[in-house]
Formats: structure tokens, sequence, C-alpha cells
């Protein structure tokens, strides 16, 4: 069965070659949504071969529907740019690609500076990125997930997805601050006592969990700074929802 890989960028090119080239391997079209990147990110694109939209930001899940409604071929790849499938899970997607059906699960294995993360709050960070054209995203403004059909199956792929997800501790801060307004926004339906509950709670038990209870202690430093931003990540979120709440 034949596959369409979208990619949403804007200003991407630090790691978009790595993600079209393994994308290419498992898939007959490439489509790059681009929301107006200023770098080399189109250059990259075209060099490939793909197909370009260019859009406004519509937003993560309209945006990413733009290239579901131009894709030729009955099933979706979504990546983000700074993904690339592993060659064992190349192998994998092209060993099942005949007989596709339903859903596929991805594992996400992290990247902080140089370290691959495979304990903590990050690992398996399972998302479903292969599954059928007609599949679309919401319109949540933070955490866009898939609208599913309840009848179709539900499988896992064994091997990993790489995510180069963070720098640096600086860029895993800017990206911890950014995420917790994004995600204040997808709570507004929150009451302030529940927010408040959250603040407080959510938090102790959010480090807990990833620092204990899913190993991150034995990334080490990493797995410290790591469980500590997913823990003030929480609290911002709730905090931001709160000062909303009340401007409101």
């Amino acid at each position: 069965m034949s596959i369409t890989t979208v990619i949403i960028t804007k200003n991407s090119d630090s790691t978009l070659e790595k993600c079209i080239r393994s994308a290419g391997q498992v898939s007959e079209e490439i489509i790059i949504v681009d929301s107006g990147s200023t770098d080399n990110t189109i250059t990259i694109a075209e060099k490939y071969f793909c197909k370009i939209i260019r859009t406004k930001w519509l937003g993560y899940g309209p945006t990413k529907n733009l290239g579901h409604y131009a894709a030729s071929n009955l099933y979706i790849l979504s990546l983000d740019s700074d993904e690339e499938l592993s060659s064992a899970l190349i192998n994998e997607i092209n060993f099942r690609k005949e007989n596709l059906q339903g859903y596929y699960f991805m594992k996400r294995l992290n990247r902080f500076g140089n370290s691959w993360i495979k304990h903590g709050a990050w690992y398996p960070d399972k998302k479903i990125r292969l599954f059928p054209k007609q599949t679309m995203w919401n319109s949540s403004p933070s955490h866009e997930q898939l609208i599913l059909d309840a009848s179709q199956p539900v499988s896992n792929l064994k091997f990993d997805l790489l995510h180069y997800a963070y720098k640096n501790v600086e860029d895993l801060k800017n990206k911890t601050y950014l995420y917790a307004q994004l995600g204040a926004a997808g709570k507004s339906h929150y009451s302030v006592f529940k927010g408040l509950l959250k603040m407080i709670v959510s938090p102790i038990f959010g480090f807990i969990r990833s620092y204990f209870i899913k190993l991150g202690v034995l990334e080490g430093l990493n797995g410290l700074i790591i469980s500590y931003y997913n823990a003030l990540g929480t609290f911002l979120k709730y905090k931001y929802l709160l000062k909303n709440k009340n401007a409101g």
C-alpha cells in the first residue's frame, strides 16, 4: 500500500533533511506544509522533490490536515520536521506496508543534548503516526489528537522513531514555558478550584512518576533535569490557566 508522508515546517533546515531522507525510504510521496519559513527549509524540500504547501499557521491539527487533503495515497505517515525514522523502523514499515490496517503507534525516542533518553517520562513516548488518509487531527491549540474510528484496529510498531527534541537545557526551558502556555489554553474548561488543585498536586506526582517510577534516575543528571522541567511545565500550565481565568 502506498504512503504519503506529511511534514509541517517552519524554519526547520537544521533537521529537515534527515527527516525527508528517512521518510523517502518508506513513502511514495512527501508533502511539506510550511507556515512561513525564512531559512533554507523550502530549498531542502525542493531538493528532494517534495510537494510544498504554503500556509499561514492554523494551529497544529488544522495545519497538518492540509497535507492530508493533498495526499495522493491511502495511508499517511505524519512526521514532525525534527523526527527521523530509525533504520529498524524503516524496515518494519516496509515489511508491513502491503497489509496496513487501522492505526499504528510508534515509540518516540527523544534526544536531549547528545543523549538519547530511554527512561523517565519521555520513553516510550507513544504516538499514532501511520494511519488511513481520511483520519484527521482535531483543532486543539496545544496537544493535537487524531480523531479515530473506533471500528479500526490499533497496532504497535516495535522500533523507535527518533526525535531530536531539545538541544540543551536552555532549549528545554524555553519550550517548557511555551508548551505550558499552549496547554493552559487547552484546559480553559477547568474550574478555578480544579486548576488550583492540579497546580499543587500534579507537579509533585509527575516528578515522582518520571524520576522514580519510570526510572528517570537511571539517566543521571539528565533524568533529574527532565523530571524537574516536566513538573515545572505542569505547574506553569495551571498557573497560566488560573491567570487567564482571573483576567477574564
